[in-house]
């Protein structure tokens, strides 16, 4: 290994992140002491909170990450408390499509190409059931999707 030399790369699957995080561990937690208090010592590993969010950024990369912090109101009845912020210092952020993502479904919905995951729909469904309150009637009277739900399998390729 030529010590003068780094090759970096775009870390995307499962088993890169992983080596990573036992990188990170065999340095930061066994060499220099740090981070004892959080690293995950039966895996051997060390996980950063913002790994989670530069997967999420990869995974959804036709999106622009907005902050919405501001504009964000708890519900006491979802939090379960009556503490006016009960976010306070958190950090709240959505995604919103670029325009080049915008074009590109209204093309494939246009061309009959587009569709909704229906386990994602599910997915969805369920959340706003369990928030329970008005969230589920509310939902419901959201405009239907311009596309069919469908049961869409996934398959890696590679």
């Amino acid at each position: 290994m030529d010590i003068n030399k780094v090759e970096i790369i775009d870390v995307t699957t499962d088993a890169q992140r992983e080596a990573v995080y036992r990188f990170r561990y065999d340095i930061y937690v066994e060499e220099m002491g740090r981070y004892r208090d959080v690293a995950d010592h039966e895996g051997r590993r060390l996980v950063e909170p913002d790994d989670e969010l530069a997967k999420l950024d990869w995974r959804e990369r036709d999106y622009e990450r907005t902050d919405v912090t501001d504009s964000v109101v708890a519900d006491a009845a979802v939090t379960g408390t009556a503490i006016s912020d009960p976010f306070a210092g958190a950090r709240v952020v959505t995604y919103v499509p670029r325009p080049s993502a915008i074009e590109r479904y209204e093309q494939a919905r246009d061309d009959r190409r587009a569709a909704i995951r229906r386990t994602y729909w599910n997915l969805v469904d369920e959340a706003f059931t369990r928030l329970g309150g008005d969230h589920p009637e509310r939902y419901a009277a959201t405009p239907a999707p311009d596309v069919p739900v469908a049961d869409i399998s996934l398959d890696i390729i590679g």
